[in-house]
């Protein structure tokens, strides 16, 4: 339905399916929470802070979240479901969190059950403090109930949802500014690198001027297929000039 809208670009954020912008014919830009958070816990982080992947689904994010804060250690987590039972169990980790601070990155909180078993493991671990992020909270009835009962201390969302519940555990944080921020990008810099979400090009404001310096290469999604796309020094500087004229002064 989209795809009849007379539309310039779509913006999302942490798309559960990274194929999806191979469907659309306008530009998708997939914006990340991560930096959002990586502003808030790269002042947070001490020797005694790990992430944890509390499932296989996770350790892509969990991986670049590391990435993000200068490598903080990673710990993984052996979830499985027990079939018996309907429940998620955990039964090891990669290692130890006996007075660590853990920190648990994830895309979404649904009905929050795998990141209160995962809480309970690492809690009976050993953990101290237990701090969850995740981009989108659905808010499914009940979830967050679950999530104050569990020995989780923080759990920071966006409002790319609105908030439906109120905790003293939850706190939500805004992006509105990185959407501002998105839409204020022409399109014509957007479709010069080729759309799949990834950042093409280093904007940076110096004074009343934009500065900018695009990428050599970048990851591209066509048709939900991936695949590198590599400048030359003759279309970097194109791109450079065509940009520079074409830029909107604020």
């Amino acid at each position: 339905m989209l795809q009849v809208v007379p539309l310039e670009k779509v913006i999302t954020f942490d798309l559960h399916n990274l194929a999806i912008p191979g469907f659309f014919e306008v530009p998708v830009v997939n914006l990340s929470g991560r930096k959002v958070f990586r502003e808030i816990f790269s002042k947070r982080i001490t020797d005694r802070t790990v992430i944890a992947a509390v499932d296989a689904g996770s350790v892509k994010s969990s991986e670049r979240f590391s990435e993000d804060l200068g490598g903080v250690p990673l710990v993984y987590m052996n979830k499985i479901r027990d079939l018996t039972i309907g429940k998620v169990v955990y039964k090891s980790m990669s290692e130890s969190v006996e007075g660590k601070t853990v920190l648990i990155k994830d895309d979404l909180i649904s009905t929050g059950n795998t990141l209160v078993e995962a809480a309970k493991f690492l809690k009976a671990n050993g953990a101290g403090v237990i701090d969850v992020c995740a981009t989108h909270h659905l808010y499914v009835p009940g979830a967050q109930e679950k999530l104050d009962n569990s020995p989780m201390n923080q759990i920071m969302v966006t409002d790319t949802v609105e908030p439906r519940s109120k905790s003293k555990k939850l706190k939500v944080v805004s992006v509105a500014k990185m959407i501002a921020e998105e839409i204020s990008i022409p399109v014509s810099i957007r479709k010069a690198f080729g759309i799949d979400g990834a950042t093409k090009a280093v904007l940076e404001k110096k004074g009343d001027k934009m500065i900018i310096k695009p990428q050599k290469s970048f990851w591209q999604l066509s048709g939900g297929m991936k695949s590198k796309i590599k400048l030359t020094d003759k279309q970097l500087r194109a791109a450079r000039d065509s940009f520079e004229t074409s830029w909107a002064q604020e």
